[in-house]
């Protein structure tokens, strides 16, 4: 087929939608993304961002982020009449997830125990003698790693 015949073929389906999409309710994909992406971001943005740039971050912080944007995100799927009705939305509970988790980690991170100093350093590669990196001369562990140039 060439591609006049294949945007031809195309038309019917895009008019049918530009004429039935508008007047329908059709909420439910947007409902299921807003669950999906609020659960995961809720879950997963704070301990990534401390963890990647926080050392004090600690794991039971981390797993408290999880465990409360899980349970936040399905009791919003499964008791929705329970919440604020400006947290119904799963859109804006995934945001207040977000938010918490950003608030929760550190303050958690600050009143539990720290990981050993040796976990850091072999997560981290700080105890490397060389870090070599592909496109780069290799330094050493303790040398600036700006890329050269």
């Amino acid at each position: 087929m060439n591609d006049r015949n294949e945007s031809d073929l195309t038309i019917p389906y895009v008019k049918v939608g530009d004429y039935y999409f508008p007047k329908s309710n059709v909420t439910f994909i947007a409902q299921l993304m807003g669950i999906s992406r609020g659960a995961l971001a809720g879950a997963f943005l704070a301990p990534f961002l401390y963890g990647l740039y926080w050392k004090r971050t600690s794991r039971i912080a981390v797993w408290t982020s999880f465990i409360f944007s899980s349970v936040v995100m399905l009791a919003n799927m499964l008791v929705k009449s329970a919440f604020p009705p400006i947290l119904q939305s799963p859109i804006n509970a995934g945001a207040f997830c977000m938010i918490a988790g950003l608030i929760m980690v550190p303050v958690i991170s600050l009143i539990t125990s720290k990981l050993p100093q040796d976990h850091l350093a072999q997560v981290r590669h700080e105890r490397s003698s060389d870090l070599c990196f592909p496109g780069e001369p290799c330094r050493s562990a303790g040398s600036d790693h700006s890329p050269a140039g």
